[in-house]
C-alpha cells in the first residue's frame, strides 16, 4: 500500500445513478438503507492510497445506486379506415422488434427512445402522434404530431408518454393473366 493508488469507478445501469461511496462495518448489509446515511464521498472515483487505506481495515467500501424514476411508455399502430385488409405494421424499440400494432412498458426517466413502425407496402404511414384514451369509449384521441418520419428518438420525460402511429392501408388485388397460343402479355406498373 505505501506505493500504490487505487482508483475505483462506480458506473451505474440503464436506469440508474450513482448516489456516492459508503464506508461501512465488513459484517453490515449492503443495502440501500443501510448506507444513504453513510456516503462519505460522491465522486464517481474514488481513490484509495497510503493516506486512507486505514479506514478499510475492519470496513468496506459501497457504491450505492439509487434507481431512476420510471413511467409507462406506450406505442401503438392505428388505422385510418377498418382494416379488413390483413395488413398489418410492425415496431421497433431501440432496434428492437417489439411486435405489431401495440407496445407498452416502463422507462426510465431521461432515457433516450428511438421507435420505428415498418408497415406492410399496402398501408401508408402518416405520422407519430401524442394521444391519450378516451376512457368512456377506450378509443384513443390524437394530440400534437410527435414526427412525421416513420422512426424517431425522444428523451422519456417525467410523465407517461403515448404516441400512436397514424396508418392508411389500401385492398391489395391479386390479378391472373395467361397468354393464349400465338402470344405473349407484358405488364407495366
Amino acid at each position: 500500500w505505501e506505493y500504490q493508488t487505487f482508483r475505483i469507478t462506480a458506473v451505474p445501469v440503464k436506469g440508474c445513478k450513482f448516489v456516492g461511496w459508503a464506508v461501512i462495518g465488513l459484517r453490515e448489509n449492503e443495502t440501500y438503507d443501510s448506507c444513504k446515511d453513510k456516503i462519505s464521498s460522491t465522486d464517481a472515483t474514488y481513490i484509495i492510497n497510503k493516506d486512507n487505506c486505514s479506514t478499510f481495515k475492519n470496513n468496506k467500501l459501497v457504491a450505492v445506486y439509487e434507481m431512476l424514476p420510471h413511467h409507462d411508455f406506450d406505442a401503438l399502430c392505428y388505422y385510418v379506415e377498418d382494416n379488413n385488409y390483413g395488413s398489418y405494421a410492425s415496431i421497433y424499440v431501440n432496434g428492437q422488434s417489439v411486435g405489431e400494432d401495440f407496445y407498452a412498458k416502463m422507462h426510465a426517466e431521461g432515457e433516450q427512445i428511438t421507435i420505428k413502425v415498418v408497415p406492410e407496402m399496402n398501408c401508408k404511414f402518416e405520422g407519430w402522434y401524442y394521444y391519450t384514451v378516451d376512457t368512456e369509449n377506450l378509443t384513443p384521441v390524437f394530440g400534437d404530431l410527435a414526427s412525421a418520419d416513420p422512426e424517431f428518438t425522444f428523451t422519456m420525460g417525467e410523465e407517461t408518454t403515448r404516441v400512436i402511429a397514424k396508418l392508411r392501408c389500401y385492398p391489395t388485388y391479386s390479378v391472373s393473366a395467361y397468354a393464349g397460343e400465338g402470344g405473349d402479355i407484358y405488364i407495366n406498373s
